[in-house]
């Protein structure tokens, strides 16, 4: 017999408690992928020719990149290090913050990454939020895999390695067509995009036929600014509110 047979699980994969998501939902959960595919192919349209950038770009020299390649590494490790400090916190609001820091970095990145400080700062940030999203895409997808949470996982990382692949080549086709300054441009595009569809995730537009109102529900509670409910809505609510008549 196998020695190291009594310390393994005798339960099958599929019967431990994390083996399904904790609130199933099959559209939240391809709307997840598609995030995590624009997400990856933003950031790699950008980051694949990073070197190309800040050598033509922002002036930084051939034999300085090591210094470009390490400030972004420990910036993907510091978003990493926040996302495990706090994911369990704000799972969706983590999420779809990562996807706005990237937007971002990569748009000011085309607009002024002529300056070597600037470049430097602006593709570490981009570092950071990349890694921050797929770590909080990992804690994301467990939670709303609808059926199997290691098959859930395995296709979101399918769904990165698309990106990746799709990113350098498109990337490079921004390089040849427009240059590579256009490569953060782009890039920074489809992330908004991955955006628009994070928040629409978060919002549940595609669960509750109400979500839009919902989410301006959770505005008013910052703002004090308050919305009314659709008519319908609260007359369902106010029947909810009825006391039921018990017969005696």
């Amino acid at each position: 017999m196998f020695p190291g047979r009594a310390v393994l699980p005798s339960s099958r994969a599929d019967e431990g408690h994390a083996a399904h998501g904790a609130a199933p939902d099959s559209r939240r959960f391809w709307l997840l992928v598609i995030v995590a595919t624009l997400g990856t192919t933003g950031a790699l349209i950008a980051y694949t020719y990073i070197a190309t950038f800040v050598t033509e770009v922002s002036g930084v020299a051939a034999g300085s990149m090591h210094v470009v390649l390490l400030a972004r590494g420990g910036a993907s490790l510091a978003g990493i290090a926040v996302v495990a400090a706090i994911a369990d916190r704000w799972p969706r609001s983590v999420l779809t913050w990562t996807v706005a820091v990237q937007a971002v970095a990569l748009i000011f990145l085309y607009a002024w990454g002529s300056g070597a400080v600037a470049a430097v700062v602006l593709f570490s940030l981009a570092g950071l939020a990349f890694a921050a999203l797929t770590a909080a895409m990992g804690g994301r997808v467990l939670e709303v895999a609808p059926g199997r949470s290691d098959i859930a996982a395995a296709g979101v990382s399918t769904a990165v390695n698309v990106g990746i692949s799709v990113g350098a080549w498109a990337g490079g086709m921004v390089l040849s067509g427009y240059g590579v300054r256009s490569t953060a441009l782009v890039g920074g595009l489809i992330t908004v995009l991955a955006l628009a569809l994070a928040i629409l995730e978060q919002c549940d537009f595609v669960k509750r036929p109400y979500a839009g109102w919902l989410c301006r529900m959770n505005r008013q509670r910052l703002t004090g600014v308050h919305t009314s409910m659709p008519t319908s809505t609260s007359a369902s609510v106010r029947r909810s509110k009825m006391p039921a008549i018990v017969r005696r």
